[in-house]
């Protein structure tokens, strides 16, 4: 049986909801962006049913992406904690 996760998804854009979402991203703050992102991954962890506090992959991208919040890592160093998480996550999900 195929994997349905193992796809990739079909979206069909729309230049004018882009142009919108774009201007709208680049109006906002970087602390609000972040803000955001924590909070869609905290919604979409409950919709799931993980509980990411005891998974210690996401607990290190979490605090990566803290330390990287506040200047105490580079924007590369966060990129190669998140790849290699990845990476990790998606053998166990082979």
């Amino acid at each position: 049986m195929k994997d349905p996760f193992k796809r990739k998804l079909k979206i069909v854009d729309n230049d004018n909801l882009r142009a919108k979402l774009i201007n709208l991203i680049n109006s906002q703050t970087k602390e609000l962006l972040l803000d955001f992102a924590l909070k869609i991954t905290d919604i979409t962890f409950e919709k799931i049913g993980l509980d990411y506090k005891k998974n210690t992959y996401i607990q290190q991208a979490l605090s990566s992406f803290n330390k990287w919040r506040r200047n105490e890592i580079k924007l590369s160093d966060l990129r190669k904690v998140i790849f290699n998480i990845h990476k990790i996550a998606k053998n166990e999900l082979d």
